[in-house]
């Protein structure tokens, strides 16, 4: 991704957009066979990389900014995983707590725990796609050029879109905790290389995965947990913008899981679950703190990762 901008009338833009895309899910696919072998593709990778989806790509347009409905804040799961600015917040009144119910205690990740749960659909495809990386490293992303960005998507500047675009690039520009390597990506070829260069060759992607894609915030029963990381993993998390950006980092002195849980209505989900064991150098004006009542560092802090997020994880140093 570029920090300057060669100003191009949006639909020239957009239909370079289509007829690159339309190709991406070759190439994509080939890279990964490449360098991760027969490594099974998450769910959440295929329908980014799948040329399908691309007809619904205008759809991110900035729309009519005056219609309130249209233009309501909601509840964003993706920046409660930046650790180091605030911007994950409770959700507004008589809403779903879909960012304070993700956070909880070791104590609570055992079979028989029941916690109220949603997982709030977000593989939809018609919101973002993963770029081929000839095509994401050429398009500018830099706070500093904002403004022209916006003009170029035809998005409304003060805009809930507008908002999100600035606070994706706001994450992505700021710096890590202390000794923390990170990366923003928007092809799945930048994705594998950020996971290898962090990881090791033998690593493997998993995610959460849904059942039922409209279930409702509901009692979930902790059936199953398993272990399937050592204490570093690389964790992507998918921002808000019109075409997919994963904000990347890799993650020390953690623990990851996979997690059974099934619901009162019998929806399934399998849950990624991370454990920060030394949260010292998070804001201590991050939500989990206000969330669970804790101090920084003085607890060890989970997790359930959304369905759009992605774990890689060195297969070398499985704990069974």
């Amino acid at each position: 991704m570029k920090s300057q901008l060669r100003v191009s009338p949006p639909i020239v833009l957009f239909l370079s957009l289509i007829f690159v895309a339309s190709h991406a899910l070759r190439p994509a696919e080939l890279y990964w066979r490449s360098l991760l072998n027969n490594a099974p593709i998450p769910k959440a990778i295929k329908v980014l990389i799948d040329p399908g989806t691309i007809r619904n790509l205008n759809n991110n347009g900035g729309g009519d900014a005056s219609i309130k409905e249209q233009d309501q804040e909601e509840p964003d799961n993706s920046n409660c995983f930046s650790y180091t600015i605030p911007y994950c917040a409770p959700a507004p009144p008589n809403s779903r707590p879909t960012s304070t119910s993700l956070f909880f205690l070791p104590k609570d990740l055992k079979s028989g725990t029941k916690k109220s749960l949603h997982f709030p659909k977000s593989l939809d495809t018609s919101q973002s796609i993963l770029l081929p990386r000839h095509l994401s490293d050429e398009i500018p992303f830099s706070s500093t050029i904002l403004d022209d960005i916006l003009k170029v998507s035809s998005i409304v500047p003060n805009s809930r879109k507008a908002k999100e675009m600035r606070r994706t690039i706001a994450i992505c520009e700021a710096p890590g905790t202390e000794g923390e390597q990170k990366s923003c990506v928007s092809s799945l070829e930048s994705m594998i290389d950020f996971s290898i260069t962090s990881l090791g060759k033998n690593v493997e992607a998993v995610s959460t995965d849904v059942d039922d894609q409209e279930n409702e915030e509901q009692k979930y029963n902790v059936v199953g947990v398993k272990k399937i990381g050592n204490k570093e993993a690389v964790v992507c998390h998918k921002q808000k913008y019109p075409y997919a950006i994963f904000y990347c980092h890799k993650a020390y002195n953690i623990k990851a899981y996979k997690v059974l849980l099934v619901g009162e209505d019998e929806n399934k989900v399998k849950a990624i679950a991370i454990c920060h064991q030394d949260t010292s150098k998070w804001t201590p004006e991050h939500l989990a703190f206000k969330v669970l009542k804790v101090k920084p560092g003085s607890v060890p802090i989970c997790h359930f990762l959304p369905e759009d997020h992605i774990v890689w994880i060195n297969k070398q140093k499985y704990l069974i």
